[in-house]
């Protein structure tokens, strides 16, 4: 620093001097005023060279907490910038959700068959005309057929009620065959049934056909019924455009 060195020069001067004992006595050195005026300005450089060190100190400490406290507002910026981005996620899962909950229908049936099928082709639907339950209107009686009014995962269950011989349905969907149900009369009453759980787009058809028959067999209808297709939405698919909301 420059005091310092200041200082050091002054105290070279200081030694020098009193080299001169040499030359002067000690009291000559003792009351010369040259050698004097340099101890004292000696002594009041180092008081403030003292002085200005304690302020380096503190700077240098003021320096080292704000070092601090900019790490810690960095910590704090992240953990609320943090927050502030789960928060808006969560905001817009929840507003989301209500979109969905206030579009959300109710779909399911419950048909049966209440007149019995004699001499039933392949490949033909079987009409269940008594219609107990139809929310959402998916499921027509004249031809037997349930059309998904929106997409989603579905519960199809059918029970099948023949008399005498041997009679094989199939859940049906979009014309492809998901699962069978078997009954086999032999001279009396035999009931089969079956469940399914596809995944539906708006506009599929279910049914359920016959595919295989003998001539001589019934599929039993009475009232209230024996044989019955009923369905519901399991869950709604969303993944499309939500309109109006």
């Amino acid at each position: 620093m420059y005091f310092r060195g200041f200082i050091l020069c002054l105290w070279t001067l200081a030694v020098s001097a009193l080299h001169t004992r040499e030359v002067f006595s000690d009291d000559q050195v003792g009351t010369s005023p040259v050698i004097q005026q340099l101890v004292g300005r000696m002594s009041v450089l180092e008081s403030r060279d003292r002085k200005q060190q304690q302020k380096i100190d503190l700077l240098e400490e003021e320096i080292v907490q704000l070092k601090k406290n900019e790490a810690e507002k960095d910590k704090l910026i992240l953990e609320l910038t943090t927050s502030a981005q789960k928060y808006e996620t969560e905001t817009r899962d929840n507003v989301l959700r209500k979109r969905e909950f206030s579009n959300e229908i109710t779909v399911a049936f419950f048909a049966g068959l209440t007149h019995s099928i004699q001499h039933a082709g392949e490949n033909q639907n079987v009409v269940f005309d008594h219609v107990e339950t139809n929310e959402g209107n998916g499921y027509n009686p004249h031809h037997g057929v349930f059309s998904a009014p929106v997409a989603g995962i579905y519960v199809f269950t059918t029970s099948i009620m023949t008399i005498s011989g041997r009679k094989i349905c199939e859940v049906v969907v979009n014309g492809v065959r998901k699962a069978q149900v078997y009954t086999h009369g032999d001279g009396h009453y035999d009931h089969g049934a079956q469940t399914v759980i596809v995944n539906l787009k708006k506009g599929d058809d279910v049914a359920i056909q016959i595919v295989e028959h003998n001539l001589d067999n019934t599929i039993h209808g009475e009232s209230p019924p024996y044989t019955t297709f009923s369905g519901f939405l399991l869950q709604q698919d969303f993944s499309g455009p939500i309109v109006g909301k």
